[in-house]
């Protein structure tokens, strides 16, 4: 089988991988298909630690108000990026989550992270 140079190139991308920046975060599916989530679109965001049997991972979990659910995992290209991203924009989040998510093991439940607040409710 012969490999050529824009095949090879192709093979040598990695994906997914994620972009966060100052209108959202862009999860990049493969060169041609990508999920843009607006920042003022996400509505919750939970965190959890996965046992995949090789690694122990961390999963970020998205809700949009359309009831879209997006997870992004810790061994992605950019997931830091998303952390410090959520850190800073997403007014209200606790200080210290991702250290509080660092510290959890698969065992451990489920943290909720971060829920928009509805207008007209107290």
């Amino acid at each position: 089988m012969s490999v050529t140079l824009e095949s090879r190139e192709e093979m040598l991308e990695e994906y997914p991988f994620l972009k966060a920046g100052a209108e959202g975060i862009c999860l990049k599916h493969s060169q041609d298909a990508e999920t843009i989530l607006a920042w003022s679109e996400i509505s919750l965001v939970r965190a959890y630690k996965l046992d995949t049997k090789i690694e122990i991972l961390t999963v970020l979990e998205i809700e949009t108000e359309s009831g879209e659910f997006v997870e992004m995992f810790s061994n992605w290209e950019g997931f830091r990026c998303v952390v410090e991203g959520i850190s800073s924009t997403l007014g209200g989040i606790e200080s210290g989550w991702s250290q509080r998510v660092d510290s959890l093991s698969p065992t451990d439940d489920t943290l909720l992270l971060w829920r928009r607040e509805q207008e007209g409710t107290s």
